[in-house]
């Protein structure tokens, strides 16, 4: 058969060598029929084409001259008048019949690419990609580039070409490779400027290889040329990257690679890579025999290696299995990965692979070993589909631990709040919320190695990738607290790792967990499981090609594997389908039409099938669900766990059968899950919610979601609330502001502040028509919680909320309140760090009040509002004081946040005054607390506090780690642009100490359309880069500074700027701003930024104001306050600077 190429020269190749194509009109014909892919083309259509529509009387036969002599050309072996195998006819035209043109190769190449892509494996996809693009060596059908005919499927290849490369791109990123990616995507865009998508990649892959600045220089580029050649701004894409690349986003992090094959290696280094798996490879961890598929303890998913046999009579008899196992298949190739899992004593361990690599069979199999070693066993699972409580998983082992082991007394009731999922139980003190969460965590964990002593536990978490907020914290604090006790917590998870998994992977890291990375078995393993699993005996041949095609994925092979038994070796492994979708699609094929429709209704249900519901839902009759189901048991797409449910074998095989129903259809039979439900199983909200909700029933859908949130709630999971309250509030279809504050509540409590902020506006504008004072006041008041700096954006004061305050307070009856208190409050807040009097004044007055209406939690509040309007004159003295009234409160009537948020208000106090020392112990003791009480934002600010002392020490490298740590910390709470804040003007401050601020040219452009007074700091970093013009420029009139925290830092800015344009007006306005506080460090209102006293800065501007006197006396102080605290780095500044004017120290 010949061989076609087009990417590049045109030309064939047959059995003999290059195929003699003939003249220009002939070799037109045949890429007329490339062009087509495969279709008929009409003759007429060709003659059209041809000729350009103009065509002589002859043309007919030329056309059949051209084809005559191409097929003597293409099979010179074909005797006559036997019919053409390559170009065909087939009325009313021609065609071509060819398994081997490099076009259409590269088609099916970047789909299977794509494809690999979105099934997450950039492995496979990299691999295909390669292969794809390799097939280019030059323009497509460039012989034909003028022709009509051929410039619509040139254009479409160039396209996909470039898409091609980009998708390359991405899965190299994905595979930790930023380097090539930067070279190729500039080469792209040389020739493709406008594809966003392209300048996207490029930026993430500079910022990948730690090039944040040349990251935001692409960015930039890619501005100009977008609005240079078109006029646009760039899409959503682009600027949502922007803003993540400054906020050091953990989404923009890498996850960690698996430690599998090399990312793409050779073809001829396959058979090495083959051969040492082979030595690794293992026949079978339980010795021979095999059982039903999908059949075990705990309902195992059947993810392709199955498991190891069953449990020996005495662990049987122990109890410590909670179901009993039928026999099990066999494990194959994971000898190593289990003899690890075995080893591992106590703490977290983590085993992660690709769908279908056999996680839960591995640590299945160490399950079994452990319960015949004396060890308890409990499983639990993180459904794939909506309609499952929060903490779902650990409600499904405690419900198997506490069959076996009831807890004590004391700590029952706290534990019944995870094994209900009904109301019911007593709702504790707003103020007592993050308190008597800890609480519930704390008694899980005692409770857990209690459990333990009379023997060890291993609790499996199994796909962790879906796992809820709930579980995932549930899971970062039990690493800590059992740490010691005999307890393996095993969880299994898919490597697309999401945000939340890869952010809970990172909190592990410090309690060391064992991680095991699954990748595909051997050729060995491989060739023995489809043996097993087929019951024949599979040739070399096809085992070695079923494993390449399969990539060893044990659940692929193993469905490869049933395809051989059912079709038999030469039938099935001929055509070996390109995924294992497709494998699935051909088994359901072979099952009984009444039997698909079952599992198509029972994956609309879930991967865990309730059997009444199925069997109402179908409305068939016992009778036929029970024959469909068998059938589905018989083929090993369902299992029976013992629970007395059904279960799909795999994810896959329950998304597969999902997938492939039309969108009415789906929505057709979660109408009548929901119906089923409602009748049989009235208490599961959660699932109610989802099915209601897929079904297009949205005000049922409401009610449940409503109630599915309130016991959310109960169990202290309030993101997951907050999504529920929201889902209640769109599918209600109008404005209900109930909702709307519970929702604000929930983001508050969940540490989404950015959210809840926005959620309360819509709140007051439901609130204020109704024109009652009290309501007003439980709006504005539900998102106030303690904190130690605004929690709304930098710098922007919601007049049209003050204004909505003040009307309410004038409306409330004259005298003292909870209503008018908490008002007070609000405002203060609102008016936090305005030149005005009013939030001051607010806050003293609710202080008063507070006091004397006798309610804690309010005048903690009205404490903590005080405390923010401490920072217009310095304040330290005002604020060491109501910081230790707030300490002793909160520790008094056990208010946790606001124990928290007054030992970072006291360090911060504490850094500010240059007792480093207190300030270290209540760093510590914030830090400890924010950790219990899973309180990212206070806990992000002690690691911003432990980078400034790295910076003041001179330890600049691990400084700027920590902020960056810091920062994507509290990037994910959303307060007041945190990450273009707080996070940029450490670092910026840290550059300055490091004289290297010109590196921070391009985020400071960015950071400058912010905010106006971020100009003068953007300004200077173009000074320092040699760009003074510009830097003049760009500084502009001096912009008005806020007398808040961050005052200093930029009147500091705003008079080295002058310096260095030659200001004089400038400096002479910093200096005058400055000279009252020369022994105070300049980081006296954050506590956080690390730069000199400010006497440093005052000498250095009284050089520049030529006043050399009054500089060695600023510098001698700066020298003192240095030598107090111990730091050699603003000691060296100030032994530079009094050299500089020819002072002696």
């Amino acid at each position: 058969m010949a061989i076609f190429r087009v990417l590049g020269a045109f030309h064939a190749i047959g059995a003999n060598g290059p195929v003699d194509l003939g003249g220009p009109r002939q070799r037109s014909v045949l890429a007329r029929l490339l062009v087509a892919g495969g279709q008929v083309v009409p003759v007429e259509r060709m003659i059209d084409d041809l000729w350009h529509e103009q065509p002589p009387p002859s043309a007919l036969a030329s056309v059949q001259a051209y084809v005559s002599n191409l097929r003597r050309a293409l099979e010179p072996e074909r005797t006559a008048r036997t019919p053409a195998r390559v170009l065909v006819t087939v009325p009313p035209g021609y065609a071509l019949r060819s398994e081997d043109v490099d076009a259409w190769r590269f088609d099916e190449l970047v789909r299977r690419g794509a494809r690999a892509a979105a099934e997450g494996d950039p492995r496979a996809a990299l691999r295909l990609l390669d292969e794809a693009l390799a097939l280019w060596r030059g323009p497509a059908y460039a012989e034909f580039a003028t022709a009509e005919w051929a410039s619509t499927e040139i254009g479409r290849l160039e396209e996909l070409r470039a898409t091609a490369a980009e998708q390359r791109a991405e899965a190299a990123l994905a595979l930790g490779a930023p380097g090539p990616v930067v070279a190729d995507l500039r080469g792209l865009l040389a020739g493709h400027p406008l594809r966003e998508e392209a300048w996207r990649l490029l930026a993430l892959a500079l910022y990948r290889q730690g090039r944040q600045g040349d990251a935001l220089v692409a960015l930039r580029e890619a501005r100009g040329v977008l609005a240079e050649e078109l006029g646009v701004d760039p899409g959503p894409a682009l600027q949502r990257l922007e803003a993540d690349i400054l906020a050091q986003s953990p989404t923009l992090d890498l996850r960690p690679l698996p430690a599998a094959a090399p990312l793409a290696a050779p073809a001829d280094d396959q058979a090495d890579i083959h051969e040492a798996a082979r030595d690794r490879a293992v026949r079978g961890a339980d010795g021979p025999g095999a059982a039903a598929p999908g059949s075990g303890p705990l309902a195992w998913e059947d993810t392709g290696q199955g498991s190891p046999q069953e449990r020996s009579p005495a662990a049987r008899e122990s109890g410590r299995i909670a179901a009993e196992p039928a026999a099990r298949e066999r494990l194959f190739g994971r000898e190593e990965e289990l003899a690890r899992l075995l080893a591992f004593p106590r703490g977290i361990a983590l085993v992660t692979g690709e769908a279908g690599m056999g996680k839960s069979a591995l640590v299945e199999a160490a399950a079994v070993r452990r319960a015949e070693q004396g060890w308890r066993v409990a499983v639990g699972r993180c459904p794939e589909t909506g309609g499952a409580p929060p903490g779902w998983a650990w409600a499904e082992i405690l419900r198997t631990l506490t069959a076996a082991v009831p807890p004590r007394d004391a700590l029952a009731p706290r534990i019944q709040r995870l094994l209900d999922d009904a109301a019911g139980h007593d709702q504790p003190s707003e103020a007592d919320l993050t308190a008597e969460r800890f609480r519930l965590r704390r008694a899980l964990a005692a409770y857990l190695a209690e459990a333990a002593r009379p023997a060890p536990l291993l609790l499996v978490l199994d796909d962790l990738h879906r796992a809820d907020d709930e579980t995932l914290a549930v899971l970062v604090h039990l690493a800590a607290d059992l740490a010691g006790a005999p307890v393996v917590v095993a969880g299994t998870a898919r490597e697309e790792e999401s945000g939340r998994l890869a952010e809970t992977a990172a909190a592990l890291a410090r309690h060391e967990p064992l991680r095991i990375s699954l990748g595909g078995v051997g050729r060995e393993a491989a060739a023995a499981l489809l043996a097993e699993v087929s019951g024949a005996e599979v040739s070399p041949a096809t085992a070695a090609a079923v494993a390449d095609r399969t990539g060893g994925n044990p659940f692929f092979l193993r469905e490869t594997a049933r395809l051989i038994a059912a079709e038999g070796e030469e039938t099935a492994a001929s055509v070996v389908p390109a995924g294992v979708r497709d494998v699935l699609r051909r088994r359901f094929g072979r099952l009984p039409v009444p039997a698909r429709t079952v599992l198509r209704e029972a994956a609309v249900i879930g991967r865990d099938v309730d059997v009444d519901v199925l069997a109402s839902v179908n409305g068939g009759g016992d009778e036929a669900v029970v024959e469909a189901v068998e059938a589905a048991l018989m083929a090993g797409l369902l299992v029976e766990p013992e629970d007395g449910g059904l279960r799909f074998a795999h994810a896959l095989v329950r998304d597969t059968l999902y997938d492939d129903m039309s969108r009415l259809r789906q929505a057709r039979v979660h109408a009548r899950v929901a119906a089923a439900l409602e009748r049989l199983r009235p208490d599961e909200v959660a699932a109610l919610a989802h099915h209601y909700a897929s079904g297009g029933e949205p005000a049922r859908a409401a009610h449940y979601a409503a109630l599915a949130a309130e016991r959310a709630e109960l169990r202290f999971a309030y993101r997951e609330a907050a999504a529920l309250w929201g889902r209640a509030i769109e599918l209600g279809g109008r404005e209900d502001l109930e909702l709307i504050m519970r929702r604000v509540r929930a983001l508050a409590l969940g540490n989404e502040l950015a959210a809840a902020r926005e959620m309360r506006e819509r709140a007051i504008a439901l609130a204020v028509p109704q024109g009652d004072p009290e309501l007003t006041a439980r709006v504005v008041g539900a998102f106030d919680a303690p904190a130690l700096w605004s929690t709304r954006d930098y710098g922007v004061v919601s007049l049209e909320v003050v204004r909505v305050i003040e009307e309410a307070l004038a409306a409330l009856p004259p005298g003292d309140g909870a209503a008018r208190c908490a008002l007070l409050t609000s405002l203060a807040f609102e008016l936090e760090g305005e030149e005005t009097e009013r939030g001051a004044g607010a806050a003293a007055e609710a202080l008063d009040m507070a006091g004397r209406l006798g309610d804690p939690e309010a005048v903690a509040k009205a404490l903590n509002a005080r405390i923010l309007h401490t920072f217009r004159d310095g304040g330290l003295a005002e604020r060491r004081r109501y910081g230790t009234e707030l300490l002793d409160l909160a520790r008094e009537h056990r208010l946790a946040i606001a124990e928290v948020v007054a030992h970072l208000i006291l360090m911060q106090q504490a850094t500010g005054g240059l007792d480093w020392a207190r300030a270290d112990l209540h760093a510590g003791e914030g830090g400890r607390l924010a950790e219990r009480y899973d309180m990212t934002m206070p806990g992000s600010l002690v690691t911003f506090y432990r980078a400034y002392r790295r910076a003041v020490a001179g330890e600049y490298a691990e400084a700027e780690r920590l902020y960056r740590e810091g920062a994507r910390a509290h990037a994910r709470v959303g307060a007041w642009r945190f990450e273009v804040g707080l996070s940029y003007m450490s670092r910026y401050c840290l550059a300055l100490l490091r004289g290297d601020v010109a590196g921070l040219v391009a985020e400071a452009e960015v950071v400058a359309r912010y905010w106006d007074v971020a100009a003068e700091p953007y300004a200077l970093a173009l000074a320092a880069a040699g760009r003074t013009e510009e830097a003049r420029r760009a500084a502009g009139r001096p912009a008005r500074i806020r007398p808040d925290y961050y005052a200093r830092f930029f009147l500091v800015v705003r008079g080295l700027l002058g310096v260095a344009i030659g200001d004089k007006e400038r400096a002479e306005e910093a200096y005058d701003a400055l000279a009252p506080y020369p022994e105070d460090p300049v980081t006296q209102g954050t506590g956080l930024l690390p730069l000199w006293p400010v006497a440093q800065v005052l000498g250095d501007l009284a050089v520049f104001l030529g006043r050399p006197g009054e500089a060695a006396g600023r510098y001698r102080v700066a020298l003192q306050v240095a030598g107090r605290v111990d730091a050699p780095v603003w000691a060296e500044a100030a032994r530079r600077g009094l050299a500089a004017v020819g002072e002696p120290e």
